[in-house]
């Protein structure tokens, strides 16, 4: 009856031993995997911030094309001062000018 005892207690050991290097494996690849998924996320929100800073980086090139154009287009029509420029403002063809730099930009 002892060996009985013995035996059913050296199973029951074996058995919690079993588990517990079940549970440490379990937990070891749940870690593992979210730190594979934590390193994917990086590198994919890096990715996502080099685009968006190339595109804004492109759209403010296309602003200061238009704006370079706008301010071309008013040396060129002589504008000589805050007045002159509020009545040529006030005139279709500024806007015109802007109109067809906006256009422009929207070519490229």
């Amino acid at each position: 009856m002892a060996n009985k005892f013995r035996s059913s207690r050296f199973a029951i050991l074996i058995g919690a031993l079993l588990a517990l290097a079940i549970a440490i494996s379990s937990f070891i690849s749940i870690w593992t995997a979210r730190e594979q998924s934590i390193e994917e996320w990086r590198k994919q929100l890096s990715n996502l911030s080099l685009i968006l800073a190339e595109q804004t980086s492109h759209e403010l090139t296309s602003a200061y094309l238009v704006l370079d154009s706008i301010v071309e287009n008013v040396h060129v029509a002589g504008v000589t001062d805050a007045n002159d420029l509020r009545k040529r403002m006030a005139s279709p063809q500024p806007g015109g000018c802007a109109r067809s730099a906006t256009n422009a930009r929207s070519l490229h």
